[in-house]
């Protein structure tokens, strides 16, 4: 399913597909009423049913977009929260505290027999923050639901810089059997992010010579 067909623009489809077929049939019931002298009921019975139609449609297409507003907007708050609990703090120190070669030896330890309770307390520590990550560009990629500006806002610039510290030990962690495909998503959104703002720098550079240009 395309990520962008959400529910509403299921049902915006169907009552348009349900309007149309009734303004078809409109003109002729029209017709056919004031032709055949029947009661004035009858022909605003006949005038108005499309538009019923159309309000109830309109009606519940907003009350449904307003339902996944404030869906989106619970989720944007849970995580929120949990960016700011104690073990994804933690992970973000340790993070800060480990050079992308670090990050990897700690990682690579993990695959090797007699791991340390020490080791994979960091490990797990360490390993909190990319799976957060993760989580989100999946939930963006899938669902459309947080929109690249919004995640940019919060949290663009930790996803850019983690992912400049922890892209030595994927790397090491995709040259395992069992790792191929790990933190697609975390590199994904990065990148986008990552070109997004370079894109916009980059137009703000070329308007500026413009605006000066008017000035004079």
């Amino acid at each position: 399913m395309v990520k962008w067909l959400h529910s509403w623009h299921l049902l915006l489809f169907a009552a348009i597909v349900v309007s149309l077929g009734f303004l078809a049939w409109w003109p002729f019931d029209v017709v056919r009423v004031t032709t055949t002298g029947v009661k004035w009921t009858d022909l605003v019975a006949a005038i108005g049913t499309p538009v019923v139609i159309l309000l109830s449609a309109f009606f519940a297409l907003n009350q449904l977009r307003e339902s996944e507003k404030s869906r989106y907007a619970a989720l944007a708050a849970d995580l929120t929260r949990r960016w700011d609990e104690s073990l994804l703090v933690a992970s973000r120190k340790a993070m800060i505290t480990h050079s992308q070669e670090e990050i990897r030896d700690t990682i690579a330890a993990t695959f090797e027999e007699g791991t340390t309770e020490a080791e994979a307390d960091v490990f797990y520590t360490l390993q909190a923050l990319p799976n957060f990550i993760e989580t989100l560009a999946a939930i963006e990629d899938e669902f459309g639901g947080l929109s690249l500006d919004f995640i940019d806002r919060l949290w663009g610039s930790a996803i850019i810089s983690s992912w400049k510290r922890w892209s030595v030990a994927v790397e090491f962690v995709r040259s395992q059997p069992s790792g191929q495909k790990a933190f697609e998503n975390f590199e994904r959104l990065a990148k986008t992010l990552e070109k997004r703002r370079a894109a916009t720098t980059s137009a703000g550079a070329a308007e500026r010579p413009d605006s000066r240009a008017a000035q004079a």
